[in-house]
This record gives C-alpha cells, structure tokens and sequence, in this order.
C-alpha cells in the first residue's frame, strides 16, 4: 500500500511539473515583419531576458562590410528587440515571445541619417534627425 501511494505522489507531482499556462486568448501579439530587409546579426541580454536581431538592406550591408562611420545614402537597418522564453517543450532552449521594440536608422538619398525607436508595447515613438 505505501508503494501505491508513493507512486501516485510521484505519478502526480511529475504530471504537475509538466503543467504549462494557458496563454491569455485576449492578448495581442505583436509580429516584426522585415519587409525585404536581410537578417545581419543577432545577440542575447540574459540579464533583461531579451533577444535582438538586426536586419537591413543591400547599401546599409555593405556600410557595416567596410567599417563605415556612417550609414551609405539610402541604407535602412532595424534593430529588433523581443522578450524571450523558455520553450515548453525542449529543455534549456529560449523562444522570442512579446515584441518590445522596433530601432529604425535611415540614411536618406543625401546621406541625411535618421534614428527612430517605436516601443510596442507602449505604442511609443521617438525620432531623431
């Protein structure tokens, strides 16, 4: 009889470790599209639990190939920040989950630089020429 229940203790604390929350139905999800831009680099900030990936055209590609100062005339690159996860189903592993924000620097044709940064979830947007 203790080994029935022993094993039903342990049977039942194993099912409710494998429990995971019900995503919230009402919540909407934000989702990057990189609209032709090509993926650059990503990086990893454990301490914020934040993923980024930059993204940007062919001219903003090969500013960042020859070590430019500046970003050549008609370069766009984004730099793109999510929240990140654990996976549910594959230990140790991280996902991309909300998106934060959206950093925008455009060279125009004259090689007129300009930074804009959109928060997403606070649907805040600040510019800078």
């Amino acid at each position: 009889m203790k080994k029935l229940v022993t094993l039903m203790v342990v049977l039942c604390s194993i099912m409710q470790s494998y429990q995971t929350d019900k995503p919230d139905k009402n919540a909407v999800r934000a989702v990057f599209d990189s609209d032709g831009l090509q993926f650059i680099s990503s990086s990893l900030n454990q301490k914020n639990q934040t993923m980024s990936a930059l993204y940007g055209n062919q001219a903003a590609i090969q500013s960042l190939a020859d070590s430019d100062s500046l970003p050549r005339a008609s370069s766009v690159m984004k730099f793109v920040t999510w929240k990140y996860h654990e996976h549910p189903n594959y230990i140790g592993s991280t996902i991309n989950g909300e998106l934060l924000s959206v950093e925008t620097v455009f060279a125009d044709k004259n090689g007129m630089v300009t930074y804009q940064r959109k928060n997403v979830d606070k649907n805040e947007s600040t510019s800078t020429p």
